[in-house]
């Protein structure tokens, strides 16, 4: 992020093009360019009037300067998070990237000069895997600068920040908001990717026939993950278009969509259950890869993953399977099939139904060095990786695509084999790495889901890590369930164990 904002100022500077600000958005934000414009304007005559004041002479050195290099919605983790390194600085705040945020061009030239010149951090952070970049781009211009995100009140969660109800007695309710995020989410409780419904044209409604879901595990795990994952989305009763309806909050936007997908009632999302050891669990084939486990890294299973999907979807003349699109996941990934299909479709649409271009997407983390200018760009597992046939083809085929070792991190060595190939990791917001608990409630609550990752020993146990409520939105059909669990918990705690 850091080289990409100084390239941008070079080349601007380049062009005789004077600016002060950076602003950061991404696809959920909107704005009003004249009041950030009024906003940016204001700041830029505070820091002019500080500046001179400390040029004249016997004026008091005590005057604090404007806390306006960086601006944008302060957040912090309610728990320390593995997303962000289990951080435990509850004074240190990174700003909501949805409703944007700015940063003061001499900011982030201090920033360059100040990484540059910093031996400390080139013997503690050359290189360093990184998860969230508005995190780590604010912990650096703390750690670096000193400088804080400053909170502005108009860079609104969302357009109803103006109304006094959403607000605490003691919070500033701003008059009208300069930014705010839109949701691609259905609705609040419908927690699924939105299509959207004026301008989609059912020619690109994705076939769940023509996807498929390899799922990554070990014999250890087949009784406990398999079991319960094929409890909670990975079965032929939720792998559909019609999964949505078991959710009440649905139903409205179901209907709104019904003649879309009237074609596709029938289809399911194929499975492929990949281990170390064939099994049957809850009459689902797993399949030995013969590669054995490794207990750290994946990278020979993910390895023989690839070469199995396309020895079986692409080029077996016998087979009438006709996939476009392959999303390799973890035996404790947590799908939400709907929004996946959503998601798959709408990605379908941007590149105009064409099937001629090379797919690899999902949460993009980056492993790299800020010293040395060099990354590989990787998405994470956990979450869930998608790839298209055409790029499952070149991996097949590419003979340099290999291994370092049996057990290096199979996500990592994926993107180590795209970075090869030329092919670009694209991140798509609605994949999670970790669970709920790990994100700002605003994320959580306003942003699509597509995937979650790890799960606890039953489902009982794992409802409960990941907040009933929001438990409840992901997979509606197990209510009942976990309600029969807390009713009678002790006496059929065996008998719940087995579902």
């Amino acid at each position: 992020m850091i080289f990409i904002l100084d390239q941008i100022y070079v080349k601007e500077s380049n062009n005789n093009n004077n600016f002060d600000w950076f602003f950061i958005i991404n696809s959920f934000t909107r704005f009003e360019p004249i009041l950030l414009n009024e906003l940016l304007f204001k700041l830029n005559k505070e820091q002019t009037i500080f500046e001179k004041i400390q040029n004249v002479p016997n004026i008091s050195s005590n005057i604090k300067p404007p806390n306006n290099n960086f601006i944008g919605v302060q957040i912090n983790d309610n728990v320390p998070s593995i997303v962000h390194h289990y951080n435990l600085d509850k004074n240190f705040k990174y700003p909501f990237h949805h409703s944007g945020y700015a940063i003061r061009r001499f900011t982030i030239e201090s920033l360059q000069v100040s990484i540059k010149s910093s031996s400390n951090y080139f013997n503690k952070n050359n290189y360093k895997i990184y998860t969230d970049v508005n995190f780590e781009l604010s912990k650096l211009i703390y750690d670096e600068l000193n400088i804080k995100l400053k909170d502005i009140p108009e860079f609104c969660i969302n357009i109803d920040d103006t109304n006094p109800k959403y607000h605490k007695k003691t919070s500033i309710v701003p008059k009208k908001c300069i930014t705010w995020s839109i949701s691609y989410r259905i609705s609040n409780n419908c927690v699924s990717f939105s299509l959207p419904l004026n301008n989609t044209n059912q020619k690109y409604i994705i076939n769940p026939n023509e996807v498929v879901i390899a799922i990554k595990t070990t014999q250890k795990y087949h009784n406990n993950r398999i079991s319960q994952i094929n409890q909670l989305w990975a079965n032929k009763k939720y792998l559909n278009y019609n999964s949505i309806n078991s959710n009440p909050y649905c139903k409205n936007y179901f209907s709104s969509i019904s003649h879309l997908i009237k074609p596709f009632n029938d289809k399911s999302i194929h499975i492929d259950i990949l281990s170390d050891h064939n099994d049957i669990i809850n009459n689902i084939p797993i399949i030995d890869l013969k590669t054995g486990n490794q207990s750290n890294g994946h990278c020979l299973k993910l390895y023989s993953i690839i070469h199995f999907l396309y020895n079986k979807y692409i080029i077996n003349i016998n087979s009438n399977y006709k996939i476009k699109y392959f999303v390799l996941v973890d035996d404790d990934t947590l799908i939400i099939p709907f929004s996946l299909l959503n998601s798959l479709t709408y990605i379908n649409q941007q590149y105009d139904g064409n099937q001629n271009f090379n797919l690899y997407l999902g949460l993009r983390y980056s492993l790299g060095s800020i010293i040395d200018n060099w990354s590989i760009d990787y998405i994470t597992g956990g979450g869930g990786i998608v790839i298209n046939s055409n790029s499952l083809s070149k991996l097949a085929k590419c003979k340099e695509c290999i291994c370092n070792k049996p057990d290096e991190p199979d996500d990592m060595a994926l993107g180590r084999w795209f970075k090869f190939l030329n092919i670009k990791a694209i991140n798509f917001n609605g994949f999670h790495q970790a669970e709920s608990i790990h994100y700002h409630s605003y994320y959580n609550y306003f942003s699509h889901i597509i995937s979650y990752h790890k799960i606890e020993s039953n489902i009982y146990d794992t409802a409960q890590k990941y907040n009933s409520k929001i438990f409840n939105l992901l997979y509606p059909h197990i209510n009942d369930i976990n309600k029969y669990k807390e009713n009678d918990h002790d006496h059929d705690h065996n008998k719940f164990d087995e579902l």
